[in-house]
């Protein structure tokens, strides 16, 4: 659930406590059918230039038909409050709608702000001095295949990279003799040779 939503439950809330509250006998569902009313009125005097106001005119019209079909539906409809509770209801309630109104004017004030970011990214003449230009995807693209030709480029032309020190000979040498091409008697004469020089 989005945050305009949040905050247009609990206007809605707010609003049924206060008219549920407003004089004894009043039933619940008298009380949400006038809370209704009440956000509709507040979603229909919002600036529909700000997009925050589709917004919560979405959420109005949702909770309007969730709750029509509730107050037909349900028992509940038909509950009263006791007398010597309606100022605790009323103030809650008048609490409640007092902070939604106010989150909800806090998400239209940044509504508008980002408004005005966006009108001043489309207008180049409004954009600050200093501040490039946001590449399209075309040039994006070019950038990347530059970078790609100048990397393949640069792999060719480098010679090769070769550690200096290294057992392995070069092209066209005769590799040196190791273990497995010295035929057996000469790795016999080594082993004995090696034998003899320790016993000593």
């Amino acid at each position: 659930m989005t945050d305009v939503k949040i905050q247009i439950n609990r206007m809605y809330v707010g609003f049924v406590y206060v008219h549920w509250s407003e004089r004894a006998n009043v039933k619940l569902g008298t009380a949400k059918h006038k809370s209704i009313q009440q956000i509709k009125s507040f979603a229909n005097t919002l600036d529909k230039s700000n997009p925050m106001s589709a917004e919560i005119n979405a959420s109005t019209q949702q909770i309007s038909r969730d709750v029509a079909r509730q107050i037909m539906t349900d028992a509940s409809s038909e509950m009263t409050l006791d007398a010597a509770k309606l100022p605790q209801y009323r103030a809650f309630g008048e609490q409640q709608v007092a902070a939604a109104k106010a989150a909800l004017g806090a998400q239209m004030a940044r509504g508008n702000m980002a408004q005005k970011t966006a009108s001043q990214r489309l207008g180049s003449a409004a954009r600050p001095a200093g501040i490039a230009k946001a590449p399209s995807v075309a040039q994006i693209r070019d950038m990347q295949n530059k970078s790609r030709t100048q990397d393949m480029l640069a792999k060719q032309n480098a010679s090769q990279y070769r550690a200096t020190k290294t057992n392995v000979p070069e092209k066209g040498l005769r590799p040196a003799a190791t273990l497995q091409k010295l035929d057996q008697k000469k790795l016999l004469q080594m082993f004995a040779y090696n034998k003899y020089q320790k016993a000593a």
